[in-house]
């Protein structure tokens, strides 16, 4: 059987559209190799980008090589001790760096107290990936400068009790970590003067005054006894905190320590007060403090840092010898460590302001007695010198345990002046009271060492009795003491309850709110913002938050001057940065 040939009839136009869709639509469905071209692509760009990375990288390598070359060399030249050329120095620096061929230029500039130098430089750097950029040129450019400036520094030192407290993350208490930091800043200060001072020939030149201060500031008795300011001087020989007038805070700036008009007083007018800390209502205690102690009678915390004893924390006046200041600083850790179970409250507001005051030209007078007494060095001659004067660095330094809201009291103004009802027997220094229109069995007269009525005012042992002015009683007893042992033991009549009731009474009546938290931090701003005015540099270290001081933000001369301790837990950097920001040789380009 056979067939005939096979004959194909031509596709039509509508079945060749339809294979065309069918396959449109496989080639839709199909996405092997798609993301090959993807990584290729992406690759490629990161090859072309990190090339580029690695020549940026390379050209700042170099560029910090040779700035940080440049930066040593001006540095050294500029110095006032470099014996050699300033040229010399430059180009020694960068040929021992293998880079004597980049310096391109220096200027030196020395004058009588100041040597200046500035220097460019500049690098080629060969490129390996950028296309079309061959070389990339690194400069570099720096100047510095340092002066043989007079220097007076003022640094206030927060000593109050919570100074004696642990701050994380410092470690140890925080006096622990301000006593060496405060040494090596001296160190750096003074050495570096005196090797000024013997390579030139010429007087030290930078004088540091170092006050620390709780409740109030201790002064030496020199430095007040020559203040006209000071109307009143105490009797007792023991006291060495001068009690500031509303007036002073008038004016903001520094004190007027020669107008007799301000009549500040020398004698213990502030007192702290403490809550269940009065003494026996129905037995005797003796009244005495010794310095540094909790004794029973409650000797406030501001009686026994300016007692004489206290020397330590006296006020450290300027002209004193590298080794008698860091010796100081050295026992202030001792000192706050006896305070540290004590009340206070620390009082900001003094502090910066005598600080400012002892920077100021006002205190011209007082220094030349000390130079004439033997106490100031006779180079500190002139000083504190006028502001503005050419040469002459200002700068103030204070620390401060933290902002305290908690009020300073002061004696009430009743019991301030005149004649008290207290009589003080001269043999045995013990103590009557009278009581206007009170008697025991028709004696007026009571003496609390014996719990006895008395027809005059002596008692068996007194010796020669006198009667005492408000500002001896102040001088010699506590408040609480007098609330207790004069008032309500005798006007109690035995009765405990009623004892008490009367002690703390008269209490409330013989003290009263000097200041508070919001007014001494107001006091301590305003001085800070007279010296800024006056051209004086104020550093500001804080050893608590930012946040919970306000000074922080308003004391400092600038945020680069303000200093939290509490956040960096190295103080020794800080006193570093702060001695290197007030020596004159610095880069300044």
């Amino acid at each position: 059987m056979s067939f005939g040939p096979v004959e194909f009839l031509p596709q039509s136009a509508g079945w060749r559209a339809g294979r065309l869709v069918r396959s449109l639509r496989r080639f839709r469905r199909e996405d092997g190799g798609s993301a090959s071209v993807f990584v290729i692509s992406f690759v490629l760009v990161l090859i072309l980008v990190s090339g580029y990375a690695i020549d940026v990288m390379r050209f700042e390598g170099q560029r910090t090589r040779l700035q940080g070359t440049l930066d040593r060399a001006v540095l050294a030249a500029a110095s006032l001790t470099q014996p050699r050329d300033c040229g010399e120095v430059v180009q020694d620096y960068f040929n021992k760096a293998g880079l004597g061929e980049n310096l391109d230029s220096y200027d030196c500039t020395v004058l009588a107290r100041e040597r200046s130098v500035a220097a460019t430089a500049s690098l080629n750097v060969d490129t390996m990936f950028m296309e079309g950029v061959d070389t990339l040129v690194a400069p570099a450019s720096g100047a510095a400068r340092e002066a043989d400036n007079d220097v007076e520094v003022a640094m206030v030192i927060d000593t109050s009790f919570n100074m004696g407290a642990s701050r994380s993350p410092l470690p140890g208490t925080v006096i622990e970590n301000i006593r060496p930091a405060a040494q090596r800043f001296v160190d750096m200060m003074v050495a570096r003067d005196e090797k000024m001072a013997a390579i030139y020939s010429r007087p030290t030149r930078v004088s540091i005054t170092i006050l620390p201060f709780s409740s109030n500031v201790h002064f030496p008795q020199w430095m007040i006894d020559p203040m006209p300011a000071v109307t009143y001087k105490t009797g007792f020989s023991d006291w060495r905190c001068l009690d500031l007038p509303n007036s002073v805070w008038n004016t903001q700036g520094a004190i007027n320590v020669n107008n007799p008009l301000l009549e500040i007083q020398q004698q213990p007018r502030m007192i702290e007060y403490h809550p269940n800390q009065l003494t026996s209502w129905t037995s005797y205690v003796i009244p005495t403090a010794q310095p540094f102690t909790e004794s029973v009678i409650d000797q406030s915390l501001s009686l026994t840092s300016c007692n004489k004893t206290t020397s330590s924390i006296e006020m450290i006046p300027p002209g004193q010898t590298r080794a008698f200041m860091v010796n100081r600083l050295k026992t202030l850790e001792q000192d706050i460590g006896h305070f540290s179970n004590q009340p206070g409250t620390p009082s900001i507001d003094k502090a910066v302001k005598w600080g400012v005051t002892l920077l100021d030209p006002v205190m011209r007078d007082v220094y030349a007695t000390g130079i004439s007494q033997g106490h100031i060095a006779a180079t500190m001659a002139g000083r504190p010198y006028d502001y503005g004067r050419e040469a002459t660095i200002k700068a103030l330094i204070v620390l401060s345990g933290g902002p305290s809201n908690s009020p300073v009291y002061e004696v009430a103004q009743a019991y301030q002046r005149g004649m008290s009802p207290i009589w003080r027997g001269s043999s045995d220094g013990q103590y009557a009271i009278h009581h206007p229109g009170i008697t025991f069995n028709n004696n007026k007269y009571y003496t609390p060492k014996n719990n006895a009525w008395n027809s005059d005012p002596s008692w068996s042992g007194s010796g020669p009795t006198r009667q005492l002015p408000w500002t001896e009683v102040w001088e010699r007893l506590s408040v609480d003491w007098v609330s207790s042992q004069l008032y309500g033991r005798p006007l109690g009549q035995g009765n405990s309850s009623s004892a008490w009731q009367i002690g703390v009474n008269q209490r409330s009546a013989m003290k009263a709110i000097e200041t508070d938290g919001v007014t001494r931090r107001q006091r301590a701003i305003d001085a800070c913002t007279q010296a800024k005015q006056n051209g004086v540099i104020i550093y500001y270290i804080s050893f608590t938050a930012a946040a919970s001081d306000p000074l922080s933000s308003t004391c400092p001369t600038s945020p680069s001057t303000f200093y939290q301790a509490s956040r960096t837990g190295n103080t020794g950097d800080i006193f570093d940065s702060i001695a290197n920001s007030i020596s004159a040789l610095r880069m300044t380009q």
